[in-house]
């Protein structure tokens, strides 16, 4: 394990084996590396196969989070509890992801996205020092990725139309869970790789072992 995050990967090693899975080094690592990323900027992209294990580090992450949140850690500011929430943008269209004018209701109605942002953002105010992650966990589609970039950067703001916009908080996090990167959002966001499909696979094979349980 590496020396320089002992306790991290102390706790996250407890957390895979509460998941029933193998505390490898290797994911151990990539755990650590996801912490960073989310310990200091807004995006991060976790780019690799489907079933290579990004979801998995971010609930593992996630967990061993919650348990640094105890009073013994409250002097770090990046050990708090985790609020995540998901949403599979490849399910939805574009209005139903973000929101649209109801001609009937003569208003903007919020879509699935824009709802669970404003709730992490809640969520974030309302719980002084919490984390709030919210997770595309699918392909983007590059006709509204773009609509993504004010989230990223500076402004810190999804705009929906002119008048209609959320502002994010300093600590909600914009997670994507794809399996190939986009040009435009490696400028704004940190960027992960995981193995291959193939590799994880035989990782998980390996994750069954009865050592962990009791850990």
């Amino acid at each position: 394990m590496a020396t320089s995050h002992a306790l991290r990967s102390q706790e996250l090693v407890a957390s895979l084996c509460r998941a029933k899975l193998k505390p490898e080094e290797e994911v151990v690592n990539k755990g650590v590396e996801l912490f960073e990323c989310v310990g200091s900027r807004c995006g991060v992209l976790l780019v690799g196969d489907a079933g290579s294990g990004k979801t998995s580090t971010t609930g593992v992450l996630a967990g061993a989070m919650d348990v640094l949140s105890t009073s013994k850690n409250k002097s770090n500011a990046n050990f708090r509890r985790v609020k995540t929430v998901f949403v599979n943008p490849k399910a939805l269209s574009i209005e139903k992801l973000f929101g649209a004018f109801d001609a009937v209701e003569k208003a903007w109605c919020d879509g699935i996205a824009t709802r669970l942002l404003k709730e992490c953002v809640k969520h974030a105010r309302e719980h002084v020092g919490d984390f709030a992650w919210l997770v595309f966990d699918g392909q983007l589609d590059i006709s509204w990725a773009e609509q993504l970039h004010g989230l990223l950067d500076g402004a810190s703001t999804l705009t929906l139309t002119k008048s209609e916009f959320v502002r994010t908080h300093e600590r909600v996090r914009i997670l994507f869970e794809l399996c190939r990167s986009y040009n435009s959002l490696m400028e704004r966001a940190y960027l992960l790789h995981w193995v291959g499909l193939e590799t994880a696979q035989s990782e998980c094979r390996k994750a069954w072992k009865p050592c962990c349980v009791g850990l």
